[in-house]
């Protein structure tokens, strides 16, 4: 560990400092997003995305909180080999359940998770695919570069065939 831990700056999933101003914790990959106390509750309309949640080929019931309005989360890996290395706002690779030595079959820069005019999008920027499933649809692949609005109930998947992560938007 790197310091003396004090309230506030260990990481919620395995313990370790987390590093000021970091967005994932450099030990085990889990967004600083989803380690703050669950603030108090908000006044939200019927049919507003609050958050996504693992639900298939991942850490079932891990919940990425929906951005604030005007803000842009990164979806992707992170890749601290790189010089600068690579960082995103969520590690999708860290929440995939992948067998020993099998790397993540995302991109880095995967896709941009925002929310504007109270309405939460999904622009897909990688390389790997994203697919989209509105409510009661099959999945379709999402055009690199444009942004697809996602309703209560849609889901999305990263990465390819068995090796996919899927998330449901709540």
């Amino acid at each position: 560990m790197i310091g003396a831990l004090s309230s506030g700056n260990a990481c919620a999933g395995c313990g370790q400092v987390v590093v000021p101003g970091a967005l994932a914790c450099l030990a085990c990959g889990l967004p600083v997003a989803l380690q703050v106390a669950t603030p108090p509750p908000l006044a939200v309309q019927t049919g507003t995305v609050r958050e996504l949640i693992v639900v298939e080929g991942g850490t079932v019931g891990t919940r990425i909180p929906a951005p604030p309005e005007g803000v842009e989360l990164i979806l992707g890996r992170h890749d601290l080999t790189r010089s600068p290395p690579w960082v995103v706002d969520v590690d999708l690779g860290r929440l995939m359940a992948l067998s020993t030595g099998e790397g993540p079959p995302v991109s880095r820069d995967q896709a941009a998770l925002s929310r504007r005019a109270g309405q939460v999008l999904i622009t897909p920027r990688g390389q790997a695919p994203v697919l989209h499933r509105a409510q009661g649809g099959s999945f379709q692949p999402l055009q690199n570069g444009t942004a697809q609005p996602l309703k209560t109930g849609d889901r999305l998947a990263f990465g390819h065939g068995s090796r996919a992560l899927v998330v449901e938007v709540n």
